[in-house]
C-alpha cells in the first residue's frame, strides 16, 4: 500500500489534532514534549516544509529541511499498546520508502520499538546532545532561581513590572529581541534563519499554539527588559522562548514571574529545552540549578535494508 503521496502539508490549524496524538502516546511528559514546543519550528520555519500522514491511528510527521538539503521523521506518535498494529506501521514505512529513512529527536524509549519491529533492516543509532533537553525538578528550579541577591539589586534599581503578553506589546518583544540578539549578532534580517521573523510568527499565533508569555517593565527607565515564552503540558511547564538584558538579576526576576503566574499544582517539571550545540548555553544551563538537572537525551535513527 503506498501512502507517501498522501502526506498533507502541516499548518498551524493541525495543532489540535496534533495534541490529540500526543496525549495518545504512552511515554513520559519529556519525551511527548518535542512535538509541543517543536510545533513552530515545523510549520513557521522558512527553510523548513512539514506534512503529516495519519496511518493505522498513527500520526507520522515528515520534515523537510531545505537548507540542509534533509528529509527525516518525527517520532509516530499514538497508541503504542497494540504491538502488532505498532509492527505492521513500522513495516509499511520501511516497506514503501526507496531511500535511507531518518528519524531525529527520539528517545531510547521509542528505538526500542524500532530495535524490535525492524530486526530485518540495519539501524544506525547516534546521540544527539545539542538536541536534547534539560529537564529541572520545580522544586530544585525554584529552590535556585528564587530569593536571589541579584534578583533583589534588580527590583530596587528598576522597580519591574510584569505584563501579559498580547497583541499591543508583541512590538516590544521584537524591539528586545532586536537590541539584545539582532544588533548583537549583526544580523539585517537577511540571514537564512530569522530569529526575528521566527519571533514576529511566534507573537501572532500565541493563542492557537497555546503559548502565554510574559513581558518585564523598568518603572523606573520606563524601558522593557526582557520577556519569556513559555507552553505547558500535563505536568511540565517549558521555557519556549526568552530574551532579556544583560542587567545582573533580570532573568532571575523572569523566572521567578514565570513560575508565580502560570505554575499550576499539575506543573512538576521545568523544561528549559536544548543548548542547539552552544558551549556558552550549556555553560548556563547546566549551573543553573548547580547541576541539579536531568537530560533528557534524544537520539537520531536511520534505517536502511540489509544487503
Amino acid at each position: 500500500m503506498l501512502f507517501y503521496d498522501k502526506f498533507k502539508k502541516m499548518s498551524l490549524e493541525d495543532r489540535r489534532l496534533i495534541s490529540d496524538y500526543v496525549q495518545k502516546t504512552l511515554f513520559s511528559t519529556h519525551s511527548l514534549i518535542i512535538t509541543e514546543w517543536h510545533l513552530p519550528d515545523m510549520i513557521l520555519l522558512n527553510n523548513v516544509e512539514s506534512s503529516y500522514v495519519l496511518l493505522n491511528d498513527y500520526l507520522i510527521i515528515k520534515t523537510i529541511d531545505k537548507s540542509k538539503k534533509e528529509t527525516y521523521f518525527y517520532p509516530f506518535f499514538g497508541d503504542y499498546s497494540c504491538e502488532e498494529r505498532i509492527s505492521h506501521t513500522v513495516s509499511m514505512l520501511l516497506e514503501n520508502y526507496d531511500e535511507n529513512l531518518k528519524f531525529k529527536f527520539l528517545t531510547l524509549e521509542i528505538i526500542e520499538y524500532f530495535i524490535k519491529f525492524a530486526s530485518n533492516y540495519k539501524i544506525e543509532v547516534s546521540f544527539e546532545r545539542e538536541e536534547s533537553d534539560y529537564i529541572y525538578d520545580l522544586y530544585n528550579f525554584e529552590k535556585y532561581t528564587s530569593k536571589r541577591k541579584c534578583t533583589e539589586i534588580f527590583v530596587d534599581k528598576y522597580k519591574p513590572s510584569v505584563e501579559i503578553i498580547n497583541e499591543d506589546n508583541t512590538g516590544a518583544c521584537l524591539d528586545i529581541q532586536k537590541k539584545h540578539w539582532c544588533d548583537i549578532k549583526k544580523c539585517n534580517g537577511e540571514c537564512e534563519y530569522c530569529a526575528r521573523d521566527f519571533l514576529k510568527k511566534i507573537l501572532s499565533n500565541l493563542k492557537i499554539l497555546d503559548f502565554e508569555g510574559i513581558l518585564i517593565k523598568s518603572n523606573k527607565t520606563e524601558e522593557y527588559m526582557g520577556f519569556s515564552i513559555i507552553s505547558k503540558n500535563n505536568d511540565c511547564l517549558t521555557f519556549f522562548e526568552q530574551k532579556h538584558t544583560h542587567v545582573t538579576g533580570c532573568n532571575f526576576y523572569v523566572f521567578g514571574s514565570i513560575l508565580k503566574m502560570f505554575c499550576t499544582e499539575e506543573i512538576k517539571y521545568i523544561n528549559f529545552t536544548y543548548d542547539v550545540g552552544l558551549k556558552s548555553l550549556r555553560f548556563y544551563k547546566e549551573k543553573l540549578c548547580r547541576k541539579k538537572y536531568k537530560l533528557n537525551n534524544k537520539y537520531n535513527v536511520t534505517i536502511t535494508k540489509k544487503t
